[in-house]
């Protein structure tokens, strides 16, 4: 589907693709099947995508940290929150990686928390300065 640029039925797909992986406990694949429904999403590069961007990181966020693996939601809400910057929308991105910095917290994984806290800082100071 993506070759042929038929990004909605790709990500119709990679729905179908995680019921199935849900239904048999494969947390891991469901993870990855979300990552690229956000990268699908991503490619988009539209402003109309934010709200299922947001819904599908929700997700990954969850079967990532089922899946224990939880440095992959990081790299994912990182992407996530680059495109919300190069939207412009500022408070949006603070909001994903105040809620990424929370979560790494939770997670016990502080060895990954300065990239997330340099982009944080990073959006707080394009606000100020807008």
């Amino acid at each position: 589907y993506k070759q042929g640029r038929d990004m909605d039925n790709a990500i119709k797909s990679l729905n179908m693709c995680v019921e199935t992986n849900e239904k048999m406990h494969d947390n891991w694949a469901c993870a990855r099947n979300v990552e690229n429904i956000i990268n699908i999403l991503l490619e988009k590069n539209s402003e109309q995508v934010i709200p299922e961007l947001l819904k599908q990181f929700d997700r990954a966020i969850y079967f990532f940290r089922l899946a224990d693996s939880a440095i992959n939601y990081v790299q994912v809400g990182t992407k996530v929150g680059r495109f919300l910057e190069s939207c412009k929308r500022l408070d949006e991105a603070k909001e994903m990686y105040r809620r990424i910095l929370e979560l790494i917290e939770d997670d016990g994984i502080q060895h990954i928390k300065k990239d997330i806290q340099n982009s944080f800082v990073a959006v707080l100071v394009e606000q100020q300065r807008l």
